[in-house]
């Protein structure tokens, strides 16, 4: 699928420089008083990019080295209609984790990709990662390399792949370009009746099947594409 936004290179959008003393005089799109001011003023961007980096890197990184995106509970809204929205508990725990790129314009427009590249990015289902990955901005998803998602077999399995699939997405490489290592953690929690009856229907040789379709999504033929299947209970 054509991307409407293309993704721009991950590390030209590191740093930005600080701006001129004085504005140029041939150009409109020059930087708002307030990032001139913060500029020659703040004691963080007067630092050295290098400082800088280390700093952003500091705040920035998660404190498990990755944010883990689950559903909350069912939120009945006065139709009385149950919605489902994702979460992200590392947020619960910091919910000022992400402060310091609402500080100032400059800082955000230096550290706004790093919450994506620092971090590792851990789904609870299938169906979390669907609701969340493809609803991030192109340089968003550009930025994530590596991931985690924990998922049961059968059914779900069968609907994530369809979906995907059906909106253009052929493997994980169309929607996270940059992804480098996949964690797919196959779980034993689901449903034993709906497991016996998925089993039941599709022959014993089921579960290997669903694996190998699921690790070939997220492979999607890319020799460069680590992926780690485990088994959790």
């Amino acid at each position: 699928m054509t991307d409407p936004h293309p993704s721009p290179n991950v590390h030209d959008t590191m740093y930005v420089l600080n701006p001129p003393s004085s504005p140029p005089h041939h150009t409109t799109n020059y930087p708002h008083p307030s990032t001139l001011r913060n500029a020659h003023i703040s004691p963080l961007l007067l630092l050295p990019a290098e400082l800088r980096n280390a700093i952003y890197t500091h705040a920035l990184t998660s404190s498990t080295g990755s944010y883990t995106f689950t559903l909350s509970p069912p939120i009945r809204t006065h139709t009385g209609l149950r919605v489902l929205k994702t979460i992200v508990q590392d947020a619960s725990a910091n919910p000022h984790r992400l402060a310091l790129l609402r500080t100032c314009r400059q800082i955000h427009a230096e550290a706004h990709v790093l919450p994506f590249t620092l971090n590792g990015f851990q789904f609870a289902s299938l169906g979390v990662f669907e609701r969340t990955v493809v609803r991030l901005l192109a340089f968003q998803r550009a930025a994530i390399t590596r991931i985690s998602v924990t998922t049961t077999l059968g059914r779900a399995l069968d609907a994530f792949l369809e979906y995907m699939r059906s909106d253009g997405y052929a493997c994980a490489r169309d929607v996270l370009p940059n992804v480098g290592s996949v964690e797919i953690r196959f779980s034993g929690k689901g449903s034993l009746i709906r497991e016996f009856l998925y089993r039941s229907s599709r022959g014993d040789a089921w579960a290997e099947s669903d694996k190998r379709r699921l690790v070939a999504w997220f492979k999607g033929g890319a020799g460069d594409v680590e992926v780690l299947v485990q088994e959790v209970r």
